[in-house]
């Protein structure tokens, strides 16, 4: 995907946001991990946010040596796991993790600090590029919604942006290639 987008003389960048959930997902108490890709094309610009998977959510990258083995237990998630070894030649972990301090209580990984960008390939996938129905009725027939709710409303013209500014950025002919790309892996 890297080449490709050079070869579109596309540039771009994913910045990591913070934890929460979009309001349309009605998941509030799950705190997912918020990022904001910035696609650019010359003077063209575009943005989206992406949220990762709840589960991805935790992985994170943790700098073992801030982390002694003579004063810190490093444990997965499942607290069965036996702690995790690291060497100077590979000295991150990577993945869900908590730390005790001398046997007394277990708190989080500093997730902020370290969160695993996806790849950009990552947050294509999840985006429109094939050109939706510009008919409201025919969104609604294509993805299965009712033509009666305001939220397929919402979501029709939430794809209808998206995938507009995306074609504004890599060009017709541009997104064709994203999108064959995409579907060959």
């Amino acid at each position: 995907m890297e080449n490709l987008l050079k070869s579109l003389g596309v540039e771009y960048c994913i910045d990591f946001i913070g934890y929460d959930c979009p309001k349309n997902w009605g998941e509030e108490k799950h705190q997912h991990k918020h990022y904001r890709a910035t696609l650019s094309r010359g003077s063209l610009v575009y943005s989206l946010d992406y949220w990762d998977s709840l589960n991805d959510s935790f992985l994170i990258r943790v700098d073992m040596r801030k982390y002694p083995f003579s004063k810190y237990k490093v444990y997965g998630y499942d607290k069965t796991a036996t702690p995790y070894k690291y060497s100077h030649k590979f000295p991150y972990k990577i993945g869900p993790v908590q730390i005790s301090k001398g046997g007394h209580g277990v708190y989080d990984a500093d997730l902020v600090e370290n969160p695993i960008i996806p790849e950009i390939s990552e947050i294509l996938e999840c985006c429109q590029i094939s050109e939706p129905p510009l008919s409201f009725s025919g969104f609604c027939s294509e993805f299965g919604y009712l033509t009666d709710s305001i939220k397929a409303v919402e979501l029709h013209r939430a794809v209808l942006e998206e995938y507009s500014g995306l074609r504004n950025v890599f060009g017709s002919e541009g997104l064709e290639k994203v999108f064959t790309k995409i579907y060959e892996q």
